[in-house]
């Protein structure tokens, strides 16, 4: 132990762990300075869709059970606070177009990773869709094109 008349006695081992203590502290405040070390998940915001497309694909898949299941790629216009962005999605079921048909002009929930171009889209009815950004001439026709086969 270490005692002055002034001071409270402190023993030498004490005062040898807060100096690594804060060694330990200021290398890993200077390291971490650089960035996070894990990928964060893109925060919710609100979107809104502008124009819907749908283009069906020339070829169909074929299964045993049945006959022809059709392959679309629905082309939206998708309009954030900052930007407007073109994104595409492929699906074989009818009323997730549906629902984007339904969502259009409305606000949704969306989730924008812009650096990987992806967009997970959260329909009011429900739906997790899962789209990719693509080129914007793919969505220079607003007009919907969405049409119901029987």
């Amino acid at each position: 132990m270490r005692c002055n008349a002034d001071e409270a006695c402190i023993p030498k081992r004490r005062v040898a762990l807060h100096v690594r203590d804060l060694v330990t502290l200021v290398l890993i405040c200077l390291l971490g300075a650089s960035g996070p070390v894990f990928s964060q998940t893109p925060a919710r915001e609100t979107g809104r869709i502008s124009g819907v497309r749908s283009v069906l694909h020339g070829t169909f898949l074929s299964t045993t059970r049945y006959s022809r299941i059709y392959d679309f790629d629905v082309y939206f216009s998708l309009r954030t606070r900052q930007k407007s962005y073109c994104v595409d999605y492929e699906t074989v079921i009818l009323d997730e177009i549906q629902n984007l048909v339904i969502s259009e002009g409305k606000d949704l929930d969306i989730r924008l990773d812009v650096s990987k171009n992806k967009v997970t889209l959260y329909t009011p009815q429900g739906r997790k869709l899962k789209a990719r950004i693509v080129h914007p001439n793919l969505c220079e026709s607003p007009a919907i094109a969405y049409t119901s086969t029987h």
